[in-house]
């Protein structure tokens, strides 16, 4: 996930991978690793994992597509 023009709550800056992904853990409930976890070239992004049974991913995108509309 590209995060790289991305806000926070109307934040005119862009985020850290590390604050968001600590925000969407807080927040939403959804684990992600900070893409700044793979060095200085990943900071912009998350890493999402998927391997998880169907109803568990379908709610993971139903909480972020509620996240995104509140916080970005």
């Amino acid at each position: 996930m590209d995060i790289r023009q991305q806000s926070l709550n109307g934040a005119q800056f862009g985020i850290s991978s590390e604050l968001l992904a600590s925000e969407l853990l807080q927040t939403a409930g959804i684990a992600t690793v900070p893409g700044s976890a793979f060095g200085s070239a990943g900071e912009g992004y998350l890493r999402l994992s998927f391997a998880a049974p169907q109803q568990v991913l379908a709610e993971a995108v139903r909480r972020l597509d509620t996240f995104q509309s509140t916080h970005l």
